[in-house]
């Protein structure tokens, strides 16, 4: 009978593992009160040990979980019964491995693994390989993790192990996630999701979808991220999982962090800190400490920033997380860097560097190479910054590159997919049946097939008519179209009136001014000839010669200025023709800043131009090509100008213009400020028609959709780069025949 009442409180136990916290507990303390009464066999070391799993799983007491596993091994080797030996000595180990003591967690883990070995067991050794897999992962050592995943996964498949294959599936993503392979960690984390789907696993559900919302934060996919991780905190909320919620507090306070909305990163960083202390969990408590270390940063209260870092890295350090500690090292050291402390800043970042590369962390590796770039440039080691610049963006391509992106659109689409079949082969079941039901029908419908074919041939006539109304309202549309696209270049001609009238006023000056001084010339040459002075004034008629050459070369600058300001008004002609990149450019900055400067006399801001002699003149349509420099030139300069509103001390607003002549061919053209940048959130929207920051009346939103078509029409590409208070680079491709 108590052998009986064993089985079925274990029973009970597996049933509610997906309860609250306390109601797991009340389950706990019912099977503690068995225990007095159980019989020393083996159902009392299951239950030891289901007791050592939950005691430190759902009510996170480690030392109760530690009790009960030694106490299980004890008894379990009394009776020589080896799987109860190997259990125990794997909880031993998950309760080490939960408090960070390592080195003894590892050594129960073998011990565990050597024994289910022995014995055969192999659902046993695969749940041996996974924990000496995530052993190695907070270890830092990802070859060794992946080994043993690896290992795990081959087990579970031989078993058809859903639950198994999805585990595996999941922590080997997690893997990929912090190596920087983020194609693999989202095409083996939608694998994961999909079966845990399938088999209702409700906790693992929310875990891969954690997994998923990091992905896309880290990929700058900050809406998908935010509904991907507010759906799993739902999910953790309904089952109770408070460790888990504060890791869905921290992931979604990061993509507010992302989104600079730093009230509401707080407010869930504090929640995470708040259950980290009530369940006593280190790792989530660090984890709050050094976000909220983060926000203080970014608010540029850099004393606060510091003491939270440090307190998030003495944490670390206890549980020797080292994924954590490369990241608190590396943000130490940015907030000395920011406050002026060079030096220091660049030791926290060399110690943050060295260890993001004994771990292979490819995004701590990339941070630190970025801000090593800023404490070189404080220091005056402009030599050292270029290097670890091009070393961050050796390290950024590796993760952000194109063929990366694509990856990750191909294994989201094939999630998609794969859900949408699944919902196929059941309506085609359905409609299996449903033709059934019909063939019994068929007699009966032939007359209501008559009247449907009279109603086919209705609605074929009206669909005639619908089409008619759709052509004629699409002609329409590319009308309309057209109109709008004259009205942005009109507009844009509008913003260059006044830069065109001081550029045109220039040369008028220089006609004027040297017409009065030859008009004198003649007249003294006339007096010299009179005089009988032939050689004075033949010396006379050089000088105004040279003057007329003067007159004519300046005369001809005002008219290119009108042709180019008729070329831009009027429809592109799409002819090809050799133009001189480098001068198109330089006239049109020139001509958009005093364009400003004709509004705003307060206006000021420093231009550059870098441009590569060696390009000559290229093929392409001048207006069109023009066009497109103009509206990023216009746009830099509102960007820099904006940010000079703010009144932030020592801004120095600056315009670079820069051409470069690639290899195979290809000219690069590069627009570049020093303003706000573009915030995250809107980044992938700039393109899009009729998208605007600009207030109402000030932007056509045109400007950048029409520039995108106009590049794309020449063959080549238009990319942007921007970050937040540091400035907007946009660059230009095309491909020279």
């Amino acid at each position: 009978m108590k052998l009986l009442l064993t089985s079925i409180l274990i029973f009970v136990l597996f049933c509610n593992i997906t309860h609250a916290q306390k109601q797991g507990q009340e389950l706990i303390d019912s099977l503690v009160a068995e225990l007095p009464n159980a019989i020393e066999d083996t159902s009392k070391v299951n239950l030891l040990n289901e007791l050592s799993k939950f005691a430190g799983w759902r009510a996170h007491n480690y030392d109760t979980a530690f009790y009960y596993a030694q106490h299980a091994k004890h008894l379990a080797e009394k009776l020589n019964f080896k799987k109860g030996i190997a259990n125990a000595y794997n909880n031993i180990g998950i309760t080490y491995n939960i408090q960070r003591s390592l080195p003894e967690a590892l050594e129960n883990y073998l011990a565990s693994l050597k024994i289910r070995e022995e014995i055969g067991d192999k659902l046993g050794t695969a749940n041996s390989y996974n924990n000496i897999g995530n052993f190695h992962y907070y270890q830092g050592n990802y070859t060794e993790a992946l080994k043993n995943h690896f290992a795990s996964l081959k087990i579970m498949e031989e078993r058809s192990d859903k639950p198994g294959v999805a585990k595996s599936y999941y922590n080997i993503g997690i893997i990929y996630l912090n190596q920087g392979n983020y194609p693999e960690a989202l095409k083996i984390s939608f694998a994961a999701l999909k079966i845990r789907e399938e088999i209702g696993d409700k906790y693992g559900i929310a875990n891969t979808l954690d997994n998923i919302g990091l992905i896309y934060i880290d990929q700058g996919n900050l809406t998908e991220a935010l509904k991907t991780l507010l759906a799993s905190l739902k999910i953790k909320e309904e089952i109770g999982d408070r460790h888990g919620m504060g890791i869905s507090y921290v992931n979604i306070g990061n993509v507010y962090t992302e989104q600079k909305n730093f009230p509401e990163a707080i407010k869930n960083y504090r929640s995470q800190l708040k259950i980290g202390e009530e369940i006593a969990d280190k790792y989530v408590i660090a984890l709050s400490y050094y976000n909220i270390g983060v926000i203080h940063t970014e608010q540029g209260n850099y004393t606060e920033a510091l003491k939270n870092h440090l307190a998030a890295l003495k944490l670390r350090e206890e549980i020797l997380e080292k994924n954590g500690i490369a990241d608190s090292y590396n943000s130490i050291g940015s907030v000395y860097v920011k406050q002026g402390n060079a030096e220091v800043g660049k030791d926290w970042l060399m110690k943050g560097l060295k260890l993001g590369e004994e771990v292979g962390l490819k995004k701590a590796i990339r941070f630190s190479y970025l801000q090593l770039v800023a404490a070189d440039s404080a220091l005056g080691n402009y030599k050292g910054a270029y290097i670890n610049y091009k070393m961050y963006t050796l390290y950024k391509d590796s993760l952000f590159n194109e063929e990366n992106t694509k990856k990750l659109t191909q294994a989201e689409m094939q999630y998609e997919f794969d859900k949408k079949e699944t919902l196929t082969k059941v309506e085609h079941e359905n409609q299996k049946a449903a033709e059934a039901k019909t063939r019994n029908l068929l007699f009966g419908g032939i007359a209501l097939l008559t009247l449907a074919a009279g109603f086919l041939f209705w609605n074929s006539r009206q669909k005639q008519k619908a089409k008619l109304k759709v052509e004629t309202a699409y002609s329409e549309l590319k009308a309309t179209q057209q109109q709008l696209i004259q009205s942005e270049k009109m507009a844009s001609l509008g913003e260059l009136t006044a830069g065109i009238a001081h550029e045109i006023q220039n040369p008028l000056n220089f006609v004027n001014n040297f017409s009065e001084v030859s008009t004198e010339l003649v007249d003294e040459m006339n007096e010299e000839l009179e005089k009988g002075n032939s050689q004075d004034a033949k010396q006379i008629a050089a000088d105004l010669k040279q003057n007329l050459g003067i007159i004519n070369h300046h005369g001809k600058r005002a008219g290119d200025i009108v042709k180019g300001m008729l070329q831009h008004s009027r429809s592109s002609s799409g002819v090809e023709e050799p133009t001189d990149i480098n001068a198109l450019a330089d006239e049109y900055l020139r001509l958009a800043y005093h364009g400003l400067r004709a509004k705003d006399k307060s206006f000021n801001a420093t231009m550059k131009t870098e441009f590569d002699e060696s390009i000559g003149k290229i093929n392409v349509v001048p207006q069109d090509i023009g066009r497109v420099i103009l509206n990023l030139i216009t746009n830099a300069f509102y960007a820099v100008t904006d940010r000079k509103k703010q009144g932030e001390d020592g801004y120095e607003p600056t315009v670079t213009v820069s051409t470069k002549l690639l290899a195979n061919s290809q000219l690069l053209i590069a627009v570049k400020d020093n303003g706000n940048g573009i915030p995250d959130h809107i980044k992938d929207k700039i393109f899009q028609p009729f998208f605007t920051t600009k207030p109402t009346g000030q932007g056509t939103g045109l400007g950048l959709s029409l520039s995108y078509d106009i590049v794309k029409a020449h063959g080549g590409k238009i990319e942007v780069e921007t970050k937040e208070n540091e400035g907007t680079t946009f660059f230009i491709q095309l491909k020279i025949i």
